[in-house]
């Protein structure tokens, strides 16, 4: 029977702005500036500055609403019974005048709130938005050094002796007092703004009046609440004001005396609490145009500077959104370089270990030539560090409804991914056609990254050799020295394979996580009671793309030798009682059809299923780690995949692939639910209990919808772009 399309339920369009909106990371897209103008400019984008931090907006809120409503998934998750019973427990409440919900339901069907109610309904029917401006930069950059500071400054100050017989908490004062005292001039309130697109400005202020009665009466009758109400004008319209002033707290009751004992400069304290008690937060909700506006800053000028010249949906990170003027656009979001680079920069973490490492190398009984010594290394480390992470960059990203289901696009100006997105990937044709999962990627050339391994895997030695060993007893020197004796040969042995054998042979650059779930059986260890059906199992398995396979084999037969020859020289030395065989289980070395195989069993007292073997495959197209014969046997073979979605084309250039099959995984949990039942419930009680599950696989069916999610991963100009499509079809 053919499958109605079900285009997106509410809650998760929802879900997706949000994560668009706050995540700095998010990698697609698509292309073209087409002449007509950009969607963005018909939302609160056309009045947002250009200069705005982070900005999201929901869209078409109402028919997504209705599209949920209206769907048979819907109908069946309202008629689970556990549902029912909530909802009628709810009526039965509402009944009673006097109970919580029956008074939420007197005030809604009230005849004075019908027009709040119209009003709340335009709120939340065509258009949601959120804006942060620059000064919300600031307090994210320095929220972030609150946290650097919290993550190694505990252990700083411990080793460098600089706080003796302060405890946890007196080391955390300590240190966020120092860092709001280094940063006063980003102790400020972030101004941002939410609004609501309506059609009826009337009705909105005159709801706005009403409110501020409200309040003015509650004010009235609480006179010990510092605030002032009030009214601004804002560019002609008028605002209604709620203001509070750091100054008019409590200070008196600030435990001062106490604080000043963890102060690491004079003032400390003093300073910090006049940049707070200086602050202002100023609560505005008015009418602007189209929108309802709510906003919290300092102030009101956050409100002033919409509507301005220069706007967010002129600028450059919007123009894709052009191509899909047509379409049914649910969510828009953006995010600045400068906010992307405070949220989330891997290069910071690494500038405050190494000022960690900075500030407590001087207190350390060192002599000072091996403290220089340190810090230089360190500090090349670091340089090394950032040189192979990517610099943050803009994020703008949305999402549409279409014939299929859900899809997003995210533009993610990094600077570099470290993804090669030049070529197909050709491992699609290996991932065995229709796994649970599978996320398939081709890096850059790995030469560079492993040099950098390499020479601090070199400065290590050095440092065990001229620092560690030194620290043994003479015993467990001699011992470390024979040690060492022969594994820094056989790393310098290991190293010549890698660079004429495996880099070569591996260039391909391409590898692969996929976990399917095709394993099945009644009983996976000895121990567990036989299940009355089969259990499917997940089976994860990894898969590299091979650009020579001739080298990668010479490879593992030179390692395969080297181990042993190290063994036998650690032997030769009384190093340690090892066994004549290599510490491996049995295996079976087959040639099959689709390459050759090697087979470890698993010993027998282990007490698994005889289907659980790990393999290890290889073929002049890749090389397969899986936990299964049969599993790696169909990642050998080259097929078409059949995931379908963003991925159908498998000839087009890409970064990165995914599919994520929800619908299947949720398939594959139910027997696993039925055998949890058998097994933990007594026999009077089972037939509750599968009640119970019933309603639990009706919910999944429900969450089933949701079938397949593919997403690829690319670069155009110098964005790199993520497209995935969430694939949603309607209950039968």
């Amino acid at each position: 029977m053919s499958r109605r399309r079900l285009s997106v339920p509410l809650f998760a369009l929802l879900i997706t702005a949000v994560c668009l909106t706050l995540s700095p990371m998010g990698q697609s897209a698509f292309a073209a500036e087409a002449d007509q103008p950009s969607p963005a400019a018909k939302t609160a984008a056309s009045i947002v500055p250009a200069d705005a931090a982070f900005f999201g907006t929901n869209l078409r809120l109402r028919e997504q609403y209705d599209l949920v409503v209206g769907s048979k998934a819907w109908k069946k998750l309202t008629s689970v019974p556990a549902i029912q019973m909530a909802w009628g427990l709810y009526q039965l409440q509402a009944a009673d005048p006097q109970s919580p919900p029956g008074q939420v339901e007197a005030f809604i069907d009230a005849p004075e709130n019908r027009p709040l109610m119209e009003l709340l309904r335009q709120m939340g029917s065509e258009e949601i938005f959120i804006y942060g401006e620059q000064s919300c930069v600031d307090t994210m950059d320095l929220m972030q050094q609150i946290a650097g500071a919290m993550r190694y400054g505990p252990a700083v100050l411990q080793l460098s002796g600089a706080a003796p017989g302060y405890d946890e908490d007196e080391l955390q004062g300590m240190l966020l007092l120092t860092v709001l005292h280094e940063e006063l001039d980003l102790i400020k309130v972030p101004a941002m703004v939410m609004g609501f697109r309506i059609h009826d400005a009337e009705t909105a202020n005159e709801q706005i009046d009403r409110l501020e009665g409200l309040v003015k009466g509650l004010l009235e009758q609480n006179d010990d609440v510092k605030v002032t109400l009030g009214r601004e004008d804002v560019d002609g319209q008028s605002f209604l004001t709620l203001r509070a002033r750091a100054e008019d707290l409590p200070w008196d009751e600030v435990p001062v005396e106490e604080l000043k004992q963890v102060e690491t400069e004079p003032n400390q304290v003093r300073d910090v609490l006049e940049a707070v008690r200086k602050l202002e937060v100023v609560v505005a909700l008015g009418v602007r145009g189209d929108y309802v506006l709510l906003s919290v800053g300092p102030s009101t000028e956050v409100l002033a500077a919409l509507g301005g010249e220069k706007n967010l949906a002129d600028r450059k990170e919007f123009r894709p959104l052009k191509k899909f003027a047509d379409q049914r656009i649910t969510a828009i979001s953006y995010l600045s370089q400068e906010m992307a680079q405070r949220m989330n920069d891997p290069r910071q973490q690494v500038d405050d270990a190494l000022e960690a490492v900075e500030e407590i190398l001087p207190s350390t009984p060192l002599a000072e030539e091996d403290k220089q010594r340190l810090l230089a290394d360190a500090r090349e480390l670091a340089s090394d560090l950032r040189s192979q992470m990517p610099e943050p960059g803009a994020v703008m990203g949305f999402s549409l409804i279409t014939g299929q289901g859900i899809e997003q696009y995210v533009y993610n100006w990094t600077s570099s991914a470290r993804i090669d997105p030049t070529q197909p990937l050709t491992l699609l044709r290996h991932i065995g056609g229709d796994p649970l999962l599978a996320v398939v990627g081709r890096g850059e050339d790995d030469i560079e990254q492993y040099e950098l391994l390499t020479k601090w895997l070199a400065k290590g030695i050095e440092y065990f050799r001229d620092f560690a060993l030194k620290q043994m007893g003479e015993s467990d020197r001699e011992q470390a020295e024979k040690v060492m004796d022969v594994l820094v040969p056989a790393l310098a042995d290991m190293d010549k394979i890698m660079r004429e054998k495996f880099l070569p042979g591996m260039a391909d650059g391409q590898n692969a996580l996929i976990i399917d779930g095709r394993m099945e059986s009644t009983r996976y260890h000895q121990a567990m009671p036989e299940a009355d059906e089969a259990l499917p199992m997940v089976e994860p398995a990894l898969v590299f793309g091979v650009a020579d396979a001739k080298l990668v084999r010479q490879g593992i037969e030179e390692t395969g030798e080297l181990v042993r020859k190290t063994l036998d020289k650690m032997k030769e030395k009384d190093l340690a009682d090892l066994p004549e065989q290599l510490p491996l289980p049995p295996a079976d070395v087959i040639e099959e059809e689709q390459g050759t195989l090697c087979c470890f069993h698993l010993p027998e007292e282990l007490g698994l299923d005889e289907q659980i073997e790990p393999t290890a495959a290889l073929n002049d197209e890749v090389a397969v780690l899986a936990m299964s014969r049969d599993h790696a046997k169909r990642l050998l073979e080259s097929r078409p995949p059949t995931v379908g979605g963003v991925l159908t084309d498998v000839s087009r250039p890409r970064g990165v692939a995914q599919v994520f099959h929800w619908k299947a995984l949720l398939e594959a949990v139910k027997p696993w639910v039925t055998y949890a039942i058998d097994q933990s419930v007594e026999e009077e009680n089972q037939g509750q209990a599968r009640m119970v599950a019933a309603q639990v696989f009706d919910v999944l069916d429900v969450l089933a919808v949701f079938e397949t999610i593919t997403s690829e991963t690319y670069k155009e100009r110098d964005a790199w772009v993520s497209h995935t499509l969430i694939e949603v079809n309607d209950l039968q």
